[in-house]
């Protein structure tokens, strides 16, 4: 009888391994969290651009509720506005920068109407300038108000220079043109001086003259070379005028006849132009004597000359008028001898 194989002892039934946990939902719940969130960074992204987009044109509107125009067309100054949420940084900005435009160029209108109405009058700008930035501070609010007088401050500064500059140069003009009309008034009267022979009023006239010249060169108003440079010419003038008056008196002499004065004139001319050399006292300091140079004796002879020919038409016209005069009362006479 066939034995059946002895079966062997079954040990284990295979290795137990144990289902894994199903995380599948747990991973579309991740899902949706994160779709989420990049849905609601999108809508933020979105409504941040929309945000700025708009921005000028909400800091515009707010712009104009903040500064709008009274019944007499007087701007009115509101608070500075200021914005919250997205993009509230770059609306305020804009509002800030056209609010403070705005404050500028009312600044800038008061400045350059003071300037217009005042060009050369820093006391006169001054006055405009200060009225007008007191009527436009009243009403501001104090934040505008460090914005008015902060702008204020830089281009008034540059527009009161301005306008100091050209009232220095004016008033420099006006100065020069009075000293100059006062040195040449003291300068004919020096050379008349000089002419009639009175060295101590000449003397006195030359100091004071100087006197009042002296601190408009120290100022830079008179040019110190030219006045040198004049009065040098000036002395020179001085000198010839001295000796024109020595021998012009000759014909100022009246206990003579013109004929004779002249006579003499003419004679002392001829004797002048003989001369090489010729001098006078000196007119400056009379006790010694100063030579006239070529040019200076040149000028004496013409001088004199011109002078002897007007005192003899001037003699011949007076002869004439009175033998007219003579003439005349001779005629009366006649004639009143007549009716007698």
């Amino acid at each position: 009888m066939a034995k059946r194989p002895r079966q062997q002892r079954i040990l284990s039934y295979g290795e137990f391994r144990p289902t894994g946990v199903d995380d599948s939902i747990s991973r579309r719940m991740q899902a949706l969290a994160g779709l989420g969130e990049t849905v609601a960074g999108v809508a933020e992204q979105f409504g941040r651009a929309k945000a700025t987009e708009l921005a000028p044109e909400q800091a515009a509107k707010a712009l104009q509720e903040s500064i709008t125009i009274d019944e007499s067309g007087q701007k009115v100054y509101g608070e500075i506005p200021t914005f919250k949420g997205w993009s509230a940084e770059k609306r305020t900005a804009l509002a800030l920068a056209g609010y403070t435009a705005s404050v500028e160029n009312d600044v800038t209108n008061i400045v350059d109407s003071a300037k217009l109405k005042s060009p050369t009058n820093t006391a006169e700008y001054n006055t405009l300038v200060n009225a007008g930035m007191k009527g436009l501070t009243a009403s501001l609010p104090e934040d505008a108000k460090v914005l008015a007088q902060s702008y204020f401050s830089q281009i008034n500064r540059t527009a009161f220079q301005g306008i100091q500059k050209e009232e220095i140069k004016i008033n420099n003009d006006i100065a020069l043109g009075n000293i100059e009309t006062y040195v040449a008034n003291a300068n004919a009267n020096i050379l008349n001086l000089a002419r009639e022979g009175r060295s101590q009023d000449l003397i006195q006239a030359i100091i004071d003259r100087d006197a009042q010249a002296q601190p408009s060169i120290k100022s830079g108003i008179l040019d110190a070379s030219n006045y040198r440079k004049d009065m040098e010419n000036l002395n020179v003038q001085i000198v010839e005028q001295s000796a024109l008056g020595i021998y012009e008196v000759l014909l100022q002499d009246e206990s003579k006849t013109p004929q004779a004065r002249v006579g003499e004139g003419e004679k002392a001319l001829k004797d002048l132009k003989s001369q090489d050399r010729v001098s006078i006292p000196n007119p400056i300091n009379p006790e010694e004597n100063i030579t006239l140079s070529p040019d200076q004796k040149e000028n004496l002879e013409k001088a004199l000359k011109t002078n002897i020919k007007d005192f003899k038409d001037s003699a011949i016209l007076e002869a004439q008028k009175q033998l007219q005069a003579d003439e005349f009362t001779q005629i009366a006479n006649y004639s009143q001898a007549q009716k007698a």
